[in-house]
């Protein structure tokens, strides 16, 4: 992988991932495409048998605001959210996946409105917490999300030990660029832990020199 004249990242040395990151569950994760596993992932951390308690000010009819109008797919997908109605939801993107970006008139979006109420550091039986599976599939926008909430930068996996950060370099994103960014907002964070050792023995730094060479000079410029 390689950065072209604008500072984009080419798909040149765009490597496959290692063979260490084995304790991902595609079925767990939704086994589909990468922005409705990671909703999928988001909507797991949900609290058992909460009610929605989400409140857009514009539902409030007493004050003369309009109701949701559940005729617009964008507020029957932002509400499937809400609700925890991942059917809902996967069937809504198979039609519009443009879906997913959308916002309310409040400026919500569906992760909003699926992580509201939830703890945004909870995890899977095998340690994962959302920033891993965003990191996971280069999804940049929710690990800036999370990581504008306070989550753990270093949170790791249970059995492979792994960083947020090991997983944004070895990321299963169909887009460079995707990748690159996520590596970007999480080198940002204060106290990021740049020799993290996974229970493979590989550092992120070992990581990016065997197969992101762009990635592995980005990590380098961080450490100066």
């Amino acid at each position: 992988m390689h950065f072209d004249n604008d500072g984009d990242v080419t798909e040149d040395d765009y490597g496959e991932n290692d063979d260490e990151f084995d304790e991902y569950d595609p079925q767990q994760n939704l086994g589909a495409q990468s922005n409705p596993q990671l909703i999928g992932e988001i909507m797991s951390t949900k609290m058992a048998n909460q009610p929605p308690m989400f409140i857009s000010g514009w539902e409030e009819d007493e004050q003369g605001i309009e109701q949701k109008d559940m005729s617009d797919p964008i507020e029957q997908f932002l509400s499937a959210a809400e609700e925890g109605n991942l059917h809902l939801m996967e069937l809504l993107l198979s039609e519009r996946p443009d879906l997913l970006m959308a916002r309310d008139r409040d400026n919500y979006t569906a992760l909003h409105r699926a992580a509201y109420s939830a703890d945004p550091e909870a995890k899977t039986s095998e340690g994962w917490t959302p920033l891993h599976s965003a990191a996971n599939w280069g999804n940049f926008e929710v690990i800036a999300t999370l990581l504008s909430w306070g989550v753990d930068v270093n949170s790791r996996t249970e059995i492979s030990k792994i960083v947020p950060l090991h997983l944004a370099i070895n990321s299963m994103a169909d887009d460079p660029h995707k990748q690159c960014m996520s590596v970007k907002y999480l080198l940002e964070m204060p106290g990021i832990e740049m020799n993290a050792m996974n229970a493979a023995g590989d550092t992120p730094m070992n990581l990016a020199r065997r197969s992101f060479p762009a990635i592995y000079e980005l990590l380098q410029q961080h450490m100066k």
